[in-house]
Parts: structure tokens; sequence; C-alpha cells
């Protein structure tokens, strides 16, 4: 099937703030000269084919039942359906709709092996494991010692829960100066300033795709905690591919995606253990960077991205 044949379908009027669907769909729609379509809540499926003539369609991230009504005037027209799934969402209502969507689906795409195991399970559908792209310019990797150390942390609050469970172990820090930068879609509210360590200070700015960018090339260190839990174990892997691809130094937790990646970052529930064993050794972080990034390249680059949906639109 020829590419131009085929149709991203967002259903929200600004797809470019959500990582997900930017990662999964826009960018690589974009490289491959797709058109990404918005489908929504009041629009006509049938108006809606007629007017595009795809031959098939890609579902991004369901954020309501729009797309179940465009999922089933494609299939009656045989027009192939793709439906990708990116998040936890197996429960209440988002759980239907993504069960009859992939009912309804020729293909599911996932980024993760845990993902696609749950869909599985639950769904009882196989999928096709597409990563999501890297967004950023690669950058060279960098860190030299210095007396007060910069740590970003980046994400949307609703993964404040993972930060506040990070800072508490990281406030068991106590012989460095640290600059934790927290870059969000609001300011945290569960810092107090009664518990934050004296050779800590703790700055806040606003989220955009152009702030993370300088963000993270201000950095010294990036930081990616978490919690082990099925919402948690799913995800992608783009935040560590991120850091990795912006030459900086990363402590994670040893969540499965970030597993697959521990040879090129500080892989630990420790983060105070791995901390100290990353500033001690800058020279062992660079190298991991450096491998880090060729590998990158093999797996997460635009390039090998677009190949694998290439590889899925020629199945039909």
């Amino acid at each position: 099937m020829n590419v131009h044949d085929a149709v991203f379908i967002v259903n929200t009027q600004m797809p470019d703030l959500i990582s997900s669907i930017r990662l999964m769909a826009i960018i690589p729609g974009r490289y491959l000269g797709m058109r990404v379509l918005y489908f929504g809540a009041k629009m006509d499926p049938t108006t809606f084919l007629d007017r595009h003539q795809p031959k098939l369609i890609v579902l991004t991230k369901t954020l309501n039942t729009t797309l179940i009504a465009l999922a089933q005037m494609a299939r009656a027209r045989n027009i192939k359906v793709v439906t990708i799934l990116c998040d936890y969402h197996f429960e209440g209502q988002k759980g239907q709709i993504n069960q009859q969507l992939c009912d309804l689906s020729d293909e599911v795409v996932v980024q993760t092996v845990p993902m696609s195991d749950a869909v599985k399970k639950i769904f009882g559908r196989d999928c096709r494991i597409i990563e999501e792209v890297i967004e950023y310019p690669r950058v060279l990797p960098a860190l030299t010692a210095k007396d007060e150390w910069s740590i970003l942390w980046f994400g949307h609050s609703s993964n404040y829960d993972t930060l506040a469970h990070g800072l508490n172990v990281l406030f068991k820090e106590n012989s460095r100066k640290i600059k934790l930068d927290i870059l969000s879609n609001h300011p945290p509210d569960f810092i107090q300033p009664n518990v934050i360590p004296k050779n800590f200070s703790i700055t806040f700015d606003f989220w955009s795709l152009d702030r993370q960018l300088h963000a993270m090339r201000d950095a010294d260190i990036l930081f990616i905690p978490s919690i082990d839990m099925p919402e948690k174990n799913v995800k992608g892997h783009n935040r560590l591919v991120e850091a990795i691809n912006a030459g900086k130094a990363t402590i994670v937790h040893p969540l499965p995606q970030y597993k697959e990646l521990q040879e090129y970052c500080y892989c630990n529930a420790d983060y105070v253990g791995a901390l100290n064993e990353l500033i001690a050794n800058p020279q062992h972080a660079l190298e991991k960077l450096k491998k880090g990034q060729a590998y990158l390249d093999q797996r997460f680059s635009l390039e090998a991205i677009a190949k694998k949906w290439h590889a899925l639109f020629n199945c039909y």
C-alpha cells in the first residue's frame, strides 16, 4: 500500500500537546508524507471517509468514543483499521472503548513488550511493536565536575507520584549541592519547604517543547524516578531515549522498558547510589552515552521507525 493512501487520525484539536500522539503518529506520519487528520465528536464518519478516501486509517490515542463510529464505518467499506494503544487503559469506559477498537482493528500497535503482553492478556489481541521516535536534535555527551549539580525532572503532572517518590529517596543525599529543576504543566504542591535539605534548591518552569530542549541542554543529569506498578511498566522508552539523545547521564527507575537500555544509563532504584556512582566516574558515564546514542540510531531514529510503519503498510 502506498503511504499516501494511509492516514493517521487524531481526535483532539491539540494533538501536538500529547507526547504519545506526537511520537507515535505525527512525527513519523509527517516524515513519511502521510496525512494526519482530525476527527471530532460532531463529525460524520461517512462524510469524512468520502472526503479523504483512505485505504487504511491509523487511530491514535483515543480520548472518547468518537473513533468507534469511524472504525465501524471504515470496516463496512473494507478500509483497513490500525489502532495504537499506548497507556494502561484496560478498565472502565476507556477500557471498553479500547476493547471495541481492538475488535474492529486489523492491527494493534503498541510501543513496548510489556504493553503487548498486557493487550494480549486482557484484550486477547496480538500486537505489532513500533517504538516512539526520537523527537529532539542530537547533542554530544557532556559531563563535567562542579560544586553544584543541576538535575532535571520533566513530565506531566500526572507523574508527580513518581517525582514525590524520587525526591523522598534523593533527599537522603546530603554531601553535595544539588539544584533540581522541575518542568511540567503546573507547579507541584506536594513539596513542603521544611522537608527540603539545605543542600538542595528546587525551581519550577512550565513545560513546552522548546523549554524542554533548553532545559535538557542546561542540566548536568536527568532524573526519571518511577514506581513499580502496571500503569508505569507499560509506558514507552521516550523519556530515557530523549535523555540519552541529549547526551545527558540519566538516573532511572528499573522499569522493564528502561532495563532494555540499562547499559546506557544508571538504572537503579537506589537513586543516591546511582548518583554517587555517576559522579565518581564521569568518563564511564560518557562512554555509556556514546554507546547509547549509537544504539538509539538503530532502533529509535526517525528512519528506523519509518521503516517499521512502511513494513506494516506493505502488509495490505
